[in-house]
């Protein structure tokens, strides 16, 4: 579940502000999942890697604590250079957590 509270702080106690960014974050997930998902295909670790950090970064923001895990550990095993099974495994897992937090937002 989201925690309003901490992104309410974050973003100076302004509703809209807080809308906004759950809005741009339901736009910005499928585009991020996407960029992974063609990185692992291609063999391009350096797009795993920023599109699972842009994951992590948003989604701590909105206080998602699992889905930031997930994509932190994504951005480790591509900046380690894991086989793609590896990576492909936790795209699976990050994207299962977001198909079901993104219909809640």
């Amino acid at each position: 579940m989201i925690d309003l509270n901490r992104l309410q702080n974050l973003l100076g106690g302004n509703p809209d502000n807080v809308k906004r960014f759950i809005q741009i974050y339901k736009t910005q997930m499928p585009v991020s999942l996407k960029q992974i998902e063609d990185g692992i295909t291609e063999g391009n670790l350096e797009t795993v890697s920023l599109a699972a950090h842009d994951i992590k970064s948003q989604s701590r923001y909105l206080g998602l604590k699992v889905v930031a895990k997930t994509a932190a550990d994504l951005e480790e095993k591509a900046d380690s250079g894991q086989s793609e099974k590896t990576l492909l495994l936790l795209f699976g897992k990050l994207t299962n957590q977001l198909n079901t937090i993104l219909p809640t937002l």
